[in-house]
């Protein structure tokens, strides 16, 4: 496993020395746990998808229920970080929040978006939730590549009514 090198960030020379290490050790394990949920994620994810295709259309549902409490909603976000990427599932070497995983594999956010902050956490920096979350506000504030700065046709019309 790749080793984990803590970033600056925090201020560690104002603790004792004894505290530092304590901490600093702290932050590495949780920093792997983190990368191993991840990878969890996608796993779950995999074995629900599975199940999914096993059962009959409404069964499904029934199985979360009954086996585990959970929603449509939770075992989709499982499912959708498996199917989104199924070629790249070695989360336990990047640095990636789950909660940015389930974003990241959401439907509406973009195959450019997902490869970049993919890329970024698999040369180790860090990719949050709210990183990803601006990237995409901000990809859906731009035209579209072969959309010229022309005003639609709704505003045209609002234009013309005043």
């Amino acid at each position: 496993m790749k080793k984990m090198e803590l970033k600056p960030g925090f201020d560690y020379e104002n603790i004792n020395q004894e505290n530092r290490f304590v901490i600093q050790e702290r932050t590495k394990e949780l920093k792997e746990r983190l990368q191993r949920t991840a990878q969890d994620i996608w796993e779950i994810g995999q074995k629900l998808a599975d199940v999914r295709s096993r059962l009959k259309h409404g069964e499904f549902e029934a199985w979360l229920e009954a086996e585990f409490g959970w929603s449509r909603r939770t075992a989709y976000n499982f499912i959708r970080v498996y199917e989104a990427f199924q070629e790249d599932a070695k989360f336990a070497q990047t640095n990636i929040a789950p909660s940015a995983l389930y974003i990241l594999a959401s439907p509406s956010t973009p195959q450019s978006i997902r490869d970049k902050f993919i890329q970024q956490a698999k040369t180790g920096n860090k990719v949050t939730h709210k990183d990803i979350l601006q990237a995409v506000s901000k990809q859906k504030l731009k035209p579209a590549a072969n959309e010229t700065a022309q005003p639609s046709e709704v505003t045209k019309k609002l234009v013309a009514d005043t």
